[in-house]
């Protein structure tokens, strides 16, 4: 059964606001380790590829990693790298396309 009203913010989303409710803040909420998580060692080249170009970008946002993102950053690049070979594989199936020869019917 769901609970009536909205959602309750992170307290970090409710300081950054300026606590507008004055509502007090919830202090045993969990805290987890911040920073950019370590490159998982599973990761294959094009993985590890988009690791090192997305990485560096979520850290530039102060607060946003965590290394608990690790696991999820990691399957995020392990399904781009997926995309990619499926792409490329899709365009190297490719066979150019020749009109429909009539006399390539009677034949059948």
């Amino acid at each position: 059964m769901e609970m009536a009203g909205r959602k309750p913010k992170a307290t970090a989303l409710k300081l950054l606001e300026g606590n507008p409710g004055r509502r007090p803040v919830n202090k045993s909420e969990p805290d987890f380790i911040p920073g950019a998580p370590e490159t998982p060692y599973y990761l294959t080249p094009e993985a590890r590829e988009e690791w090192d170009r997305i990485v560096p970008e979520l850290a530039k946002v102060p607060g946003l990693l965590k290394h608990v993102h690790g696991t999820a950053l990691a399957s995020y690049c392990m399904a781009f790298a997926r995309w990619i070979e499926a792409e490329e594989l899709k365009e190297s199936a490719r066979t150019p396309m020749r009109p429909l020869d009539p006399s390539d019917l009677s034949n059948a």
